[in-house]
């Protein structure tokens, strides 16, 4: 083999590994992507079920300090989104 042919032996190799390359990242990154995807739907449903739990235990007097303190959190967060509502309502209606 002459030095031409080596040269174009080793380029088509060192591209065929560049291709396996780059098709390892693209499946990689994809499968990173339905990670963060399945993530996100997760988290959507962990949100979801703490609304359900907060709605059927808002009202218990059987609660721990650490539940009671998160309750207390979220009643207190609502009343202050209510007023900051009532406010843009009074600004609107004036």
């Amino acid at each position: 083999m002459g030095f031409l042919e080596d040269a174009i032996i080793k380029t088509k190799e060192a591209f065929d590994i560049a291709c396996k390359k780059t098709d390892e990242v693209v499946s990689v990154e994809k499968l990173k992507f339905n990670i963060s995807t399945i993530k996100k739907n997760r988290e959507k449903e962990y949100v979801e079920l703490g609304k359900i739990y907060f709605e059927k235990i808002k009202d218990s007097t059987e609660l721990n300090e650490d539940e009671q303190k998160i309750v207390n959190g979220i009643i207190k967060k609502n009343a202050e989104i209510e007023e900051l509502n009532r406010e843009i309502s009074n600004y609107k209606n004036n």
